[in-house]
């Protein structure tokens, strides 16, 4: 116990003696059990509801102690009626305090494990007035931002955001609350958010509004996408050559042609296997590694064409918007490019390069076997270049 319950407990036995003392002197026919209704009273600020029946049970006592030891007085019976209604007045002043406290204490312990179920939440939770400023900001939050929560309490929640999203955020906020339409609220979405440090990240906030006391407030729910966004574009990469693969190079190449006429160069390593076989594979990835830097050196910022690695020894460049007569320039180029730097690591190493080109509306596939087909007489070649 706290040294506020010291004192509360110090004053209830005050105020118990100074009754019994008053009792004492007063005649029966007073009714001088009723003061003890303050100590009861008093007892609401101990904790527990043991507290509150310990001291309407000594009063109690000492009111029916009172009866015995005062003076003896005439009209027993009015002094017996004002005893009973001194104790009656005790215990329902008792049982009214030991209700309420249950009461409290049951809202209290829901309020903690609310705040428990709040703070061991996975994802961030902050909640926000009418203005924008902080009144909530669990431990996921914590995590997440990297401030502590009594650093940010009370301050405007765009502390939270980058710019221009803070700039704009109040006015937002002022825009709903004035017209109702909501633009986030009730729904989720896809938003950018800033940690203590500055750094941005991607985040899934969901909004919700409530209203307490004729007061709104605005719970926000957090979730980090950065794990996930890493995941994606890992499934979008070749983990070799950094290059797009092949499920990131299908996407393209449909998006590509239902817009616009497109060349597709492939490009196969010679005699990989054999680089593989003889040399071993960290040579064979050195062998990849620098086709691909070849293919992206060889595309100028002027022909906005996207490389892939779409196989083991395949590279595939698309070129939107390009006619043939480019497209072969292009794989010309490359193929100077890639073949010298091959050729130093296996001397019968180097690329072969097929060039198709297909219009606007082509399904993909068609030009994938147009292109592999100009591959094949490429190979057939020993290493050239063939449309």
């Amino acid at each position: 116990m706290d040294g506020r319950g010291f004192r509360l407990i110090a004053m209830i036995g005050l105020v118990i003696g100074a009754v019994f003392i008053g009792d004492l002197v007063l005649p029966l026919g007073v009714a001088a059990g009723v003061p003890y209704v303050v100590a009861v009273l008093i007892s609401f600020g101990v904790p527990g509801r043991r507290a509150t029946l310990a001291v309407a049970s000594i009063c109690t006592i000492l009111t029916i102690v009172g009866y015995y030891v005062s003076t003896p007085a005439g009209m027993h019976w009015m002094v017996l009626t004002n005893r009973g209604l001194a104790i009656g007045v005790i215990w329902i002043s008792a049982f009214l305090l030991i209700e309420r406290k249950r009461v409290g204490e049951a809202l209290r312990e829901a309020g903690i494990r609310l705040q428990a179920i709040v703070d061991t939440a996975p994802d961030a939770i902050v909640v926000i007035d009418e203005r924008g400023r902080i009144e909530s900001f669990n431990r996921g939050a914590e995590k997440l931002f990297g401030y502590a929560s009594h650093d940010v309490m009370g301050k405007n929640v765009s502390m939270l955001m980058p710019s221009p999203y803070a700039e704009a955020h109040d006015g937002y906020l002022a825009r709903y609350l004035a017209t109702g339409e909501k633009h986030i609220i009730g729904m989720g979405r896809e938003v950018t958010g800033k940690k203590k440090n500055g750094t941005r990240f991607p985040v899934r906030l969901a909004v919700g509004e409530l209203e307490i006391g004729g007061q709104r407030a605005f719970t926000g729910i957090l979730h980090d996408l950065t794990e996930l966004r890493h995941v994606e574009r890992d499934s979008l990469e070749d983990t070799i050559t950094g290059l797009p693969n092949r499920r990131a190079f299908d996407k393209v190449l449909s998006a590509a042609l239902s817009r616009d006429t497109t060349s597709l160069l492939f490009v196969d390593i010679d005699r990989l296997k054999a680089i593989n076989d003889e040399l071993g594979h960290i040579r064979g990835d050195e062998a990849i590694t620098k086709t691909a830097e070849r293919i992206r050196s060889s595309l100028r910022s002027a022909e906005p064409g996207t490389s892939a690695r779409i196989g083991g020894d395949e590279f595939a460049v698309i070129l939107p918007n390009t006619n043939e007569a480019i497209a072969m320039r292009i794989a010309e180029r490359v193929f100077e490019a890639t073949q010298p730097a091959l050729a130093e690591i296996h001397p019968q190493s180097g690329v072969s390069i097929g060039v198709a080109t297909a219009p606007q509306g082509t399904a993909p596939t068609e030009l994938l076997r147009l292109a592999d087909e100009a591959l094949y007489r490429a190979k057939a070649l020993r290493g050239r270049v063939s449309k």
